[in-house]
């Protein structure tokens, strides 16, 4: 991992955080992305005392242009791009089909399974430059079974599944791996379900950093 280049979306806390100081330990140099910049500068903090390099920059995954400047930082500081662990995500209010608000709805959705396709569509060229790299997405175990609450969220980790699984065939060839966890619940910024800013603090859906990168 000495020198490897790697993103993380969702740094600021809990998994994310988590997965950057694996990282840091291994000498990776890796970029943290996250709505939380003060989080996100602590993780960087706490990364350079165990050693390695890392950068970060506030992101907010609903945006097109906030996510190909996260990977435009990467590739313009370090070099290039090995590694991605898709992790910023929202839960959303924990209510059933007909009390999930449109804008509830679409937050959910925007953030978690838009965002992840938005990082991928920026993140793959880079890796295929290289000839090859590794992609993590979050995932759940929302995304292998349904819920009576929490209805944007499932349907949203669905979505990665399914999303996940066409880019790993697709570049199964060419170098580039996916994969995304059904890891369980840990508790982080964006498990909040009616605080915090609109868009994607980090919500972690998982107990520790993903095997695949580290």
């Amino acid at each position: 991992m000495i020198g490897k280049v790697v993103v993380i979306t969702g740094g600021a806390s809990g998994i994310g955080r988590a997965t950057a100081l694996a990282f840091a330990r291994r000498r990776a140099r890796v970029v943290i992305a996250d709505i939380d910049l003060a989080g996100a500068r602590e993780t960087v903090a706490s990364k350079k005392d165990s050693g390695g390099e890392a950068d970060c920059l506030q992101v907010d995954v609903t945006e097109s242009a906030d996510v190909r400047s996260m990977v435009t930082r990467a590739v313009d500081q370090y070099g290039g791009l090995d590694f991605a662990f898709n992790n910023a995500g929202l839960v959303g209010p924990l209510v059933g089909v007909v009390d999930t608000t449109e804008e509830d709805w679409n937050q959910v959705v925007a953030t978690n399974l838009s965002g992840v396709w938005l990082c991928m569509k920026y993140e793959i060229p880079q890796m295929l430059k290289r000839g090859r790299g590794a992609i993590v997405n979050n995932g759940s175990v929302t995304g292998l079974v349904g819920s009576p609450v929490g209805v944007a969220n499932v349907a949203s980790k669905h979505g990665i599944s399914g999303l996940t699984k066409s880019a790993a065939l697709q570049y199964a060839t060419q170098g580039i791996r996916e994969c995304c966890g059904p890891w369980g619940g840990a508790h982080s910024h964006g498990c909040s379900t009616h605080s915090g800013p609109p868009c994607c603090r980090g919500c972690d859906v998982g107990g520790g950093p993903p095997s695949l990168l580290v």
